[in-house]
């Protein structure tokens, strides 16, 4: 038939106005799509080419302009899959003729499945071709005709005579026509004119007349090869949809009525539903599904149906948490049914596709393309288009086609062919396969390892200062540390012999609720907070007088912010949230005046190069000015995320969403100077980026990308000896279906973001590249499930962008690690995680000579106590004064504590770093902190960490994990500025014992300290 789009459909079904609207009704159109002349409706889904040879004329007569197909094979003979699908075409064309508004005309034969061979020029024919066969009818197809006509003569709304105009016709306030997409969405302009579009939802109604009551239809047209899900309008209060007709059936089917009452419909590839509302009734509910036929389901979409703790203890996930979970995942599984539907759907997308969804393949190895055979037809070409935009065609010759079967995740056989494929260049790319667009393949090229610098491959090793940056004074701050504070520190670190300055995650925030202070609970991962901005350093922006001009008024406030003991983030938000918007007018004044200026030139290129993230956030943080309420709770429009309502937004508020961008540009701007000031002191590998493992429910990324995440369920951890009752951090987990749709798309955009400006980037709890924890909302932590995830395919992307970014990466590895997931990260060249305290053998400390070579090891984190703090049991006091603990529990601690302590101290004794005259009872001091340090240096591994905090002899942990109210986190600062812990007793201690037991390479500044020595072991 013709290839036509939505548009055009809907006109012919609401009655052609285009053609009558003017002067007649619809029925004065005749509808039809077979006459005398031409195929017969048989014919025209059997043949694409004429056969008129018994016309005398050697097939010289008649026309091969069809409009005609043939389900793959030309003729009558054929198997039952293409006879099916044939006859499933003539009830979808027979459908659509008598659901149309309109006078329909039947052709002669055509409820009987009437064939002429294939000849479409037969009026000279008065023999058995042109004749009706009664005995050949079609039972099954006179018996779905006659169905069709009743259900037109029985319906008022469907074949009703006037023009729809989508107005309310009655109290009921429902349109005569409304217009849908298959998720139940209305349609937009933007929708008619989508050539993609392959589904159309029509209700239609017409009001109560005389002794007849209100009528009301859904008729849903699916031209896609593929099953879809299909939202159905809202019907009328005490009514329920019940369908009809459903051209996927062959035959009639008491089960159709079963559908009444659900809000989706399943629909099958290339089929047509009629759907009438009828008074509601009481519903049975359908069989349940067998615990065997849901791990199944749960299995091959990767929820893990057990789990085992850190001590060997098997633990099987409650069911109810599993069906939940594949619910959110697009899977529902509450009957057999269900569930049954479900993991067919799946197995459609993922194993009888013409192409895969993605693929990926290392650098050098052989591309191997799955290719299923779709309606007996095998590819025959495809088109690769490459991220240059080059593009390259590929004809699938025999000798580079194997031909293949495999079995779907439901079980059932599918036939097909390896396809051997050119070798393609790094980064992301398109396969497109001839006749199967719909279907392409997201193929991505990645380097087999991440980037490694050419002096870890020498054998060399180095040190790094590990930071948390609100934290750091400096001389001139403004209540927190800053860019301008990391650029001090770096220079400083760099100074002393330090290769890397790592910080915490400098993810974005929540400019209007800044009580939430923790970096790991960000709204957005992939922009920066503006907190972090230097406003003494903005006068290049806007210039000297300008930015005085801002800053006016605002010394007495900076100056009280900067002396508090802990960042007072309401504060510091409060000033320079009104110094930005002074900048901020003063350089768009400037760039109306100036628009040719290189500055404005170079925002304008931030803001393109940002695309529709960065339009997104900005929009999102514009909204939240006007919202003030979490976006759950924003009009539908804005809540959705929906392209009309955002673009109507933003024309209202561009102002608005300029400053947001506007903060994100002098973000980056300062990130990237403090980067580049940082390599020219020195800093060989630069700064060491964070990325957290996840974003709030209510912040922007969760917001604008809402579709990647499960809603309903939060990332966290099983119990463990760390946390006894597990963790349920908070975090939206991701989906795995949506992420291996989009070729992990978004998982990449976010690697890029956190490598910006980064010479390394940690990512916390790596083992979300292989599985995560989630943990159903309102549930405890034992109630949760692991959901897995492609790492191979995640840690290719992590490869190729770390290779782009020449980006050193390190996997925040602690906790319970899958089996087998260290060593696949190592193979990668991913940097693993040793602290310290973690790192025991038996009753003792294991030796430094035993930890990992691809490792950056450190004595302890942020989430963990500082040394000193450790040594002198602060931790455990703390714990015991806010009610953490028993007092026996607190009893026990500290008897543990000092065990450990004997333990630490035999530890260095046997590696002839023990001090003089300390044991256990002795006080901290700066020698035992640069003996302790020297321990951990003294390992293979190509990074060791110290922590500013250390140097600076903090007791007190900058983070308690599992409080919140409970004490201060996130908040304290350090007690001297960067330059006077630098030149501390135990700072100096620390930089002498990292110097002499690494090979540093930024070498020479650990020299002038006595120079590198190896390390004993």
């Amino acid at each position: 038939g013709d290839d036509v789009g939505v548009g055009e459909l809907a006109t012919r079904l609401s009655g052609s106005s285009d053609v009558f609207s003017s002067r007649r009704r619809p029925s004065r159109g005749v509808n039809f799509v077979t006459a005398h002349d031409g195929f017969t409706l048989a014919d025209l889904v059997s043949y694409e080419r004429k056969h008129n040879e018994a016309n005398g004329e050697n097939n010289r007569d008649g026309t091969n302009d069809n409009h005609s197909w043939n389900n793959g094979v030309e003729g009558e003979r054929a198997d039952a899959l293409v006879i099916a699908a044939r006859r499933r075409d003539q009830r979808n064309l027979l459908a659509t003729l008598l659901l149309s508004r309109g006078t329909p005309m039947l052709s002669m034969g055509a409820e009987i499945g009437h064939s002429q061979s294939g000849n479409n020029n037969a009026y000279a024919q008065d023999n058995a071709l042109a004749w009706i066969d009664w005995e050949q009818a079609d039972a099954s197809l006179i018996d779905f005709t006659a169905r069709l006509v009743a259900f037109r003569k029985a319906s008022a709304a469907a074949p009703h005579d006037r023009f729809c105009d989508g107005e309310a016709v009655d109290a009921t306030l429902i349109p005569d026509v409304e217009w849908r997409r298959e998720d139940g969405a209305p349609m937009e302009a933007a929708d008619w004119s989508d050539p993609c579009r392959r589904t159309l939802v029509a209700s239609f109604y017409t009001a109560a007349e005389n002794e007849r009551e209100a009528d009301r239809v859904a008729l849903v047209f699916h031209a896609g090869r593929e099953p879809i899900d299909v939202a159905l309008p809202p019907p009328r209060d005490g009514f329920d949809w019940s369908m009809a007709l459903d051209t996927a059936r062959d035959e009639r089917d008491a089960s159709v009525a079963a559908f009444a009452g659900h809000d989706v419909m399943r629909m099958a590839g290339r089929s047509v539903v009629a759907l009438r509302e009828e008074r509601a009734r009481v519903q049975r509910r359908g069989e349940a599904i067998s615990a065997e036929l849901l791990f199944r389901l749960a299995n091959a979409a990767g929820v893990e149906t057990r789990w085992f703790d850190i001590g060997g203890a098997e633990h099987v996930v409650p069911r109810e948490t599993i069906s939940q979970l594949l619910r959110r995942m697009g899977l529902p599984a509450e009957s057999l049914a269900q569930g049954r539907e479900s993991l067919s759907r799946l197995a459609e997308v993922r194993d009888r596709r013409t192409a895969p969804q993605s693929l990926l393949f290392r650098d050098g190895e052989p591309i191997a393309l799955r290719l299923a055979r779709v309606d007996g037809r095998s590819a025959t070409g495809l088109t690769i288009l490459r991220e240059d935009g080059t593009e390259q065609r590929v004809r699938l010759r025999a000798d580079d086609v194997v031909a293949s079967s495999w079995r779907g995740v439901d079980g059932r056989e599918v036939e097909g062919a390896l396809a051997r494929l050119p070798a393609q260049p790094l980064g992301r790319h398109r396969i497109i396969v001839d006749g199967a667009e719909e279907d392409f393949c997201r193929l991505t090229i990645v380097p087999p390892r991440c980037y490694t610098p050419p002096e870890f491959a020498e054998g060399r090793r180095a040190s790094g200062l590990a930071a948390q940056l609100y934290s750091l004074r400096r001389a001139g701050d403004q209540g927190v540390g800053d860019f301008t504070t990391l650029s001090e520190l770096s220079q400083r670190a760099a100074r002393d012999g330090a290769a890397l300055v790592a910080i915490n995650p400098l993810h974005a925030l929540f400019p209007r609720d800044r009580e939430r202070t923790s970096p790991y609970y960000p709204s957005d991962r992939r922009f920066l907070d503006s907190l972090y901005l230097d406003l003494a350093r903005l006068d290049e922006i806007v210039g000297a007088e300008s930015l005085r001009a801002a800053l006016e008024g605002e010394t007495a406030s900076i100056e009280i912010l900067a002396v508090a003991r802990e960042v007072d983030y309401d504060g510091v938000h409060a000033v320079k949230q009104r110094v930005l918007e002074r900048v901020f007018n003063a350089f768009e004044e400037f760039a109306r005046r100036r628009p040719e200026a290189p500055m404005v030139a170079e925002f304008s290129s931030f803001v393109s190069e940002g695309g529709a993230s960065l339009r997104r956030f900005a929009c999102f943080e514009a909204i939240g000015e006007t919202a003030a309420r979490p976006w759950p709770l924003w009009p539908a429009g804005l809540r959705e995320a929906r392209l009309d309502a955002l673009e109507a937004f933003a024309e209202a508020h561009g102002e608005r969403l300029r400053f947001h961008s506007f903060l994100q540009w002098l973000c980056d701007r300062q990130l990237g100077q403090a980067a580049r000031e940082a390599a020219k002191a020195g800093l060989a590998l630069g700064l060491c980026r964070d990325l957290a493992v996840g974003s709030a429910p209510d912040g922007a990324e969760s917001w604008s990308e809402a579709e990647q995440f499960l809603a309903g369920f939060s990332i966290g951890a099983p119990p463990d000896p760390f946390s006894r009752e597990g963790q349920v951090w908070g975090l939206p987990a991701p989906n795995p279906l949506v992420r291996a749709a989009n070729g992990h798309a978004a998982f990449a955009e976010l690697l890029r973001a956190n490598m910006r400006h980064a010479g390394a980037l940690r990512i916390d709890h790596v083992m979300a590249l292989s599985r995560l924890f989630v943990v159903p909302e309102g549930a405890k932590a034992a109630e949760g499930a692991y959901l897995s995830f492609p790492a191979d395919e995640l840690v290719g992307q992590l490869a190729l962008e770390s290779a782009r970014a020449r980006c050193v990466v390190v996997g925040e590895d602690l906790g319970t690690v899958p089996e087998g997931l260290r060593d696949r990260l190592g193979a990668a060249d991913v940097l693993s995680y040793r602290v310290l305290w973690f790192e025991r053998a038996g009753n003792g400390f294991l030796s430094p000579s035993l930890y990992a070579r691809k490792a950056m090891a450190c004595v302890s984190t942020h989430d963990l106590p500082t040394l000193k703090g450790w040594w002198l049991g602060a931790d455990i006091a703390e714990r015991a004064a806010l009610g953490l603990s028993t007092p026996q529990a607190a009893r026990e601690a500290v008897e543990a504590r000092r065990r450990e302590k004997r333990e630490l101290l035999d530890a260095l004794r046997a590696r002839g770093l023990l001090p003089e005259n300390v044991d256990e009872h002795a006080p901290f001091g700066a020698a035992l902190a640069g003996a302790v340090h020297a321990f951990v240096a003294g390992s293979p591994s190509f990074l060791t960490m110290a922590q500013i905090d250390d140097l600076a002899g903090e007791e007190t942990a900058v983070n308690l994990p599992g409080t919140d109210r409970e004490r201060v986190n996130w908040r304290r600062k350090l007690g001297g500025t960067i330059a006077q812990i630098f030149e501390s007793e135990t700072a100096r201690a620390v930089r002498a014992a990292l110097c002499r037991n690494l090979d540093q390479i930024a070498s020479p500044n650990c020299a002038r300290e006595g120079g590198n020595s190896a390390d004993p072991a």
